[in-house]
């Protein structure tokens, strides 16, 4: 079990290396329940931790990405993980 974001409405996704690593099948749950059991891996960094994988999807919302040089003391950040498959709920705004 992982996060990611969606970073591209074509169905880019960001996650963790590590969680799609060794899988022989996957499948992947938008926030907005929608579920799609085929992914394609497009692109790693064994460094960095990183994966980029696409779903057969359209038009999603996708995250902003900001500039990290931009980034001061204080500042809201969103990070990928999910420690031992613990989901956190976050608060509505």
């Amino acid at each position: 079990m992982g996060s990611g974001f969606v970073i591209a409405p074509d169905g880019k996704i960001a996650t963790s290396l590590h969680v799609i690593r060794n899988l022989d099948r996957a499948s992947v749950k938008l926030a907005n329940g929608d579920v799609f059991d085929r992914l394609t891996v497009i692109a790693y960094d064994q460094r960095r931790d990183l994966a980029i994988v696409k779903i057969p999807a359209v038009d999603l919302v996708v995250i902003e990405l900001a500039d990290s040089r931009n980034a001061k003391l204080g500042s809201t950040v969103w990070a990928l993980g999910s420690s031992r498959g613990c989901l956190a709920q976050l608060p509505e705004e």
